[in-house]
């Protein structure tokens, strides 16, 4: 059956759902590319931006980020030699990345614009690339086999980093799978700002989370089973099959 595009998609402002699906694909193969990157949610200008921050460097420098605006394009925040700290924006990102024949031109495009180096070949999948090809995967699913006027499917950090001053963990989240909640505990030296909760990802629906990630590998649902995602991802390389065993009953 031929599928159709939304009518809010336009080649230069593609529709917000669809920008969600594809900012946690260019999440994977970046990490995929560059293992050490860490991905977190951020919220800035007061909460009215939402984007998956990827940190590039050890440390996690605020100004050594590429934020994937999901309201708007690419933004790439870096440290001058002199010291002082500014940004470049690539507004059509989205839309080139959508247009594009193949997506791998995209992508080197977008590793040039935060400097970092290429890549000659692409390592094995780390547990976190299969955690963010799991999200894209089941979100783009639920995209194209509902209706695309109202997207209630959604996933959220497990820390929420917002500059209104409201934000925090998401403890309430968090007593819904006591075994994540039992991690937080630990914090793992490559834990970005040395916040445990950015480890973790809520899937949710009306935002209500139905499965609870950690970037290790894990994933929990609400009946408190627990799977191991890099382990399924070794036995069956595709993705799709690694969703409908962990989250088939959620899908439609």
């Amino acid at each position: 059956m031929r599928r159709t595009i939304p009518a809010s998609y336009s080649p230069r402002h593609p529709s917000r759902q669809l920008v969600e699906i594809a900012s946690w694909r260019v999440a994977a193969e970046m990490v995929r590319r560059y293992p050490k990157v860490r991905v977190i949610q951020t919220h800035p200008g007061g909460g009215q931006v939402d984007s998956l921050s990827l940190l590039l460097k050890p440390g996690f420098q605020p100004f050594e980020r590429l934020d994937l605006n999901r309201l708007g394009g690419v933004q790439y925040h870096f440290r001058r030699p002199n010291g002082s700290q500014t940004f470049k924006s690539w507004p059509d990102f989205w839309a080139e990345f959508m247009n594009a024949r193949d997506p791998r031109e995209p992508m080197r495009k977008l590793a040039a614009f935060a400097a970092l180096p290429p890549v000659a070949k692409l390592k094995a999948p780390t547990n976190a690339v299969v955690v963010y090809r799991f999200i894209s995967t089941f979100l783009t699913h639920i995209a194209f086999n509902c209706s695309f006027g109202q997207f209630d499917w959604d996933c959220q950090n497990g820390f929420l980093d917002t500059s209104d001053g409201f934000g925090g963990v998401w403890e309430s989240r968090f007593e819904l799978f006591p075994a994540a909640e039992a991690r937080l505990s630990e914090v793992d030296p490559d834990d970005p700002f040395g916040v445990s909760a950015y480890r973790f990802w809520f899937l949710l629906l009306n935002d209500d989370p139905l499965l609870c990630f950690e970037t290790t590998g894990t994933v929990w649902d609400r009946n408190g089973i627990e799977h191991d995602l890099g382990k399924l991802a070794r036995h069956d390389q595709r993705i799709w099959p690694v969703v409908l065993e962990v989250a088939g009953d959620l899908l439609p």
